[in-house]
């Protein structure tokens, strides 16, 4: 089961060759553009809600000791020069100028001090089942401190803002993960058919009891009348 992560924590992710063929579909559609090379790399958590999350990757953009750690901005087109901004480097990173502050984790420092640069332009989408513990930052332990690094959170604001001003997709990616995390409404099964109600039996009415009358006194002779005839 994958860690639980949170805006801003560092994880790891999960590397193409190691991810099944429905992962692989479900990256590419999640992201059109999808490269293959984005995986395997440690990642920032930029945004979760506990199904998707949205992350920017940590890599050295093909720099190391044969080339002295050249930054990306210095080799390649030169159209990446003028592009430099787009690039955050964590303390210990060249940085392509001045005015951006370097990144840093609440604690520790990152483990490839010379070469961890973040490419604001690169957000993916991904289901936060192919995002795994980053092993190789400082301290880590499986057994006895299998903790989680975490982007300090003055550093991780103004990074935030950073690729809200520099990533044209920012916005749409953003609705788009909230879409996905939004969950479908579940189908209410239908009504059961309403049975027809019995018929009502006619209403009788208590048939009236007639008092008898009292007998009539007319025809009849009393003692009295006998006696005066």
């Amino acid at each position: 089961m994958s860690p639980k992560f949170v805006a801003a924590d560092v994880a790891f992710f999960k590397a193409w060759e190691f991810c099944t063929e429905e992962e692989r579909n479900r990256l590419q559609d999640l992201n059109p553009n999808f490269q293959q090379k984005a995986t395997g790399h440690p990642c920032i958590v930029l945004k979760t809600d506990g199904r998707y999350a949205l992350i920017t990757t940590v890599s050295a953009h093909g720099s190391g000791d044969y080339n002295d750690w050249c930054p990306p901005w210095k080799r390649g087109h030169p159209s990446n020069w003028k592009r430099r901004d787009r690039y955050r480097a964590f303390k210990g990173t060249e940085r392509p100028h001045r005015g951006r502050a370097f990144l840093r984790l609440s604690k520790g420092a990152w483990p490839k001090t010379r070469g961890s640069w973040v490419n604001v332009e690169t957000v993916l989408l991904v289901p936060v089942d192919l995002l795994v513990f980053f092993t190789n930052a400082w301290g880590f332990d499986w057994y006895s401190n299998r903790y989680i690094p975490q982007v300090d959170q003055e550093s991780f604001r103004d990074l935030l803002q950073h690729i809200a001003e520099a990533n044209r997709e920012w916005s749409a990616m953003v609705r788009r993960w909230k879409e996905l995390g939004v969950p479908a409404e579940e189908e209410q099964p239908p009504a059961p058919p309403s049975r027809p109600l019995p018929p009502t039996p006619p209403t009788t009415l208590p048939k009236q009891v007639v008092a008898p009358s009292a007998p009539s006194s007319v025809g009849k002779l009393s003692w009295a009348m006998v006696a005066r005839g």
